[in-house]
């Protein structure tokens, strides 16, 4: 099974009786609020990446069960993907809120057992996350295609010969580059999952050999709406979300 097929098998229980009440797309990130108040996040697919692959007329999603829209994490429309990773998320937001919190990503950087000279891959692009590596003597090689870093061959090659450690955005799960990126780690260093997006369920993602899942809980749904709906970004969230771990 896919990760997409693992989470909606994960999930879809607890959509039962829920609908969803305000779902808002924006260039950079999604929110979807469901009846009880929760929202959670999702990455937003760029324009370019997924035009032409949207083939579908527009279906007003408010109002719809919880469990219809979940079911297209696993369909062939990239947005309609990110509103089910929102909704996943959102579904499963009072659960994430009882996680601790990780203002800092010491967690994470104690987990993968960084220290000087260590040799981390990170697969998209987390700035202030780099420049505390950095600080820290931390070896990097970075792939983000939306910054043009990196080569694809190239990350395999240090995925397989060189990495110590990783750090993923989990931006890769809805793109669906994921599965493959996994595989190659093939479980000998361990792996981060890091993003806004992240979905906080440890026992899905532990046998994939991933040590530590850190993302966010939305704590100001309206506010972080009106932030999505202008175009705002991760750094934007901070003080309306709060960020949180799980080790697997």
């Amino acid at each position: 099974m896919s990760i997409l097929e693992k989470l909606l098998a994960g999930s879809i229980g607890s959509a039962a009786g829920k609908t969803v009440k305000t779902v808002t797309l924006g260039v950079n990130y999604c929110a979807v609020q469901i009846c009880d108040g929760h929202t959670g996040l999702s990455w937003t697919w760029e324009h370019h990446d997924c035009c032409g692959l949207d083939k579908e007329r527009f279906t007003d999603r408010e109002g719809m069960p919880a469990g219809e829209l979940l079911k297209d994490l696993t369909g062939s429309s990239p947005s309609a993907r990110t509103m089910a990773m929102a909704l996943l998320n959102a579904l499963n937001a009072s659960r994430a809120d009882k996680y601790p919190h990780d203002l800092d990503n010491g967690t994470v950087f104690g987990t993968l057992g960084l220290k000087e000279k260590s040799r981390l891959v990170m697969v998209g692009y987390f700035r202030p996350v780099v420049k505390l590596l950095q600080e820290n003597g931390i070896d990097i090689y970075i792939a983000d295609k939306g910054n043009d870093m990196g080569d694809e061959e190239e990350l395999k090659a240090l995925m397989t010969n060189w990495a110590q450690a990783a750090i993923i955005s989990s931006t890769s799960i809805v793109n669906g580059t994921y599965d493959s990126l996994i595989k190659i780690c093939g479980g000998r260093f361990p792996v981060a999952m890091l993003g806004p997006t992240t979905p906080l369920f440890p026992e899905i993602f532990k046998s994939d050999g991933v040590s530590i899942l850190a993302g966010s809980v939305v704590e100001d749904p309206e506010m972080i709406m009106k932030l999505i709906r202008q175009g705002a970004g991760t750094p934007d969230f901070k003080h309306y979300t709060k960020k949180v771990y799980v080790k697997t």
